[in-house]
């Protein structure tokens, strides 16, 4: 449950299993808001690329990657509501990019399935209102 994660400050896990991935994260916190960022990245497989950029606070970025070659960027810029972002991806050659900012609760969930290399890539923007928004995909050898 992300919205349990209340932190002072900023706090980020990464994991990786395989060769050549990359993940980044970046994280500038300010003491105004009550709660910090937090960023977990989980890379199973081989040239996976996750970044995790976030701003101000009440951030919340997760990138699952599970097989080869995906691509996850997640951009976050949030203040006293808290803002979180869920992508996973499954199979080879997936692209999910993620931008949030504003001062409403926003959920994004993003999960793309790709096991033919011909998943088309997402791109999620959300600005100031509420917004909860959910993207399934799925690309399959059929």
């Amino acid at each position: 449950d992300m919205s349990s994660h209340h932190y002072q400050g900023n706090y980020s896990i990464i994991k990786q299993v395989g060769n050549h991935n990359n993940a980044n994260v970046s994280q500038s916190y300010s003491a105004r808001y009550q709660a910090g960022n937090f960023s977990k990245i989980y890379q199973q497989g081989n040239w996976n690329v996750a970044n995790v950029e976030q701003t101000g606070g009440n951030n919340v970025g997760v990138i699952l990657q599970k097989g080869n070659s995906h691509i996850a960027n997640i951009s976050q810029s949030g203040n006293e509501k808290q803002i979180e972002t869920y992508i996973s991806q499954t199979g080879h050659y997936s692209d999910i990019q993620v931008s949030q900012s504003g001062s409403g609760y926003r959920g994004i969930s993003v999960e793309q399935q790709s096991f033919s290399a011909s998943a088309r890539p997402v791109t999620v923007e959300t600005y100031w209102a509420a917004t909860v928004v959910s993207v399934i995909t799925k690309a399959s050898m059929t």
